[in-house]
């Protein structure tokens, strides 16, 4: 099923609404027309479900159920996303923790700026650490050398953003398309054409639903999944760790 704005073609999509074409003398001015296709993915889905339920005439036991099984994947699948983000933003936490003031202040006596300040005016000075536990220090310092260049990490991190862009962009086409996709008018009386393949209009409620389960059930999920995985693969210090984990955050 597809959505559309207003037009003369229900077997075509939505355009802004207001973009037509030069129309012949005495007719109504034409509005070009775009298709916009929904995705297999669990929310559009639903969406598919939900407009097939309110534009069926006489509801039968089948849209019902046909309703029920797509709200419950939809939920289901909202729930499994959210679970994960959690699990990796649990990870990244404990990666991140050795890593806090208060940890450095019980291991080496100072914060982790302090200790960083004290590298550098040793390497630049050209002497050695003279502070308690500086060997510890040293050894901390070793561990982060698993990645020789800080390149890798930038090149990772551009593929996973890459990849979470086309969420991005999904999101705001749905935006769009609901925005602009025409509202119920005595022409378009009904939500779907005669052939039930092209949704055509759609009332506000219907729109307002559409925009909770789709676009912004998907942007609740992107945005602190994009920014788990940052912090999740800016925190590893083996190259092999950081391609790894890279590839199965885009899965």
């Amino acid at each position: 099923m597809t959505a559309m704005a207003p037009g003369d073609d229900a077997r075509s999509s939505y355009t802004p609404i207001g973009r037509s074409t030069d129309p012949e003398e005495g007719a109504a001015p034409k509005v070009e027309e775009e298709r916009f296709d929904l995705m297999a993915d669990t929310y559009e889905f639903c969406a598919l479900r939900l407009t097939e339920f309110c534009s069926a005439n006489e509801k039968q036991t089948v849209h019902y159920l046909h309703l029920l099984h797509a709200t419950t994947l939809w939920a289901l699948n909202l729930f499994i996303q959210g679970s994960i983000v959690f699990v990796v933003w649990g990870a990244s936490n404990d990666l991140e923790r050795p890593w806090s003031d208060e940890v450095w202040e019980q291991s080496f006596g100072m914060t982790l700026k302090s200790a960083g300040e004290e590298l550098l005016d040793a390497i630049r000075s050209g002497s050695k650490l003279d502070f308690d536990n500086s060997a510890k220090l040293l050894q901390k310092c070793d561990e982060q050398t698993g990645i020789s260049t800080d390149l890798i990490y930038y090149i990772m991190i551009f593929i996973w953003l890459t990849n979470q862009m086309k969420e991005f962009k999904r999101v705001r086409d749905w935006w769009k398309m609901l925005w602009e996709v025409s509202p119920m008018t005595l022409e378009r009386t009904t939500i779907v054409d005669t052939e039930k393949k092209v949704v055509q209009a759609m009332p506000i409620w219907l729109k307002v639903v559409l925009f909770i389960v789709v676009p912004f059930a998907k942007f609740v999920v992107f945005v602190p999944t994009t920014f788990v995985g940052f912090k999740f693969l800016a925190l590893q210090t083996v190259a092999f760790a950081v391609v790894m984990k890279a590839v199965a955050l885009q899965l």
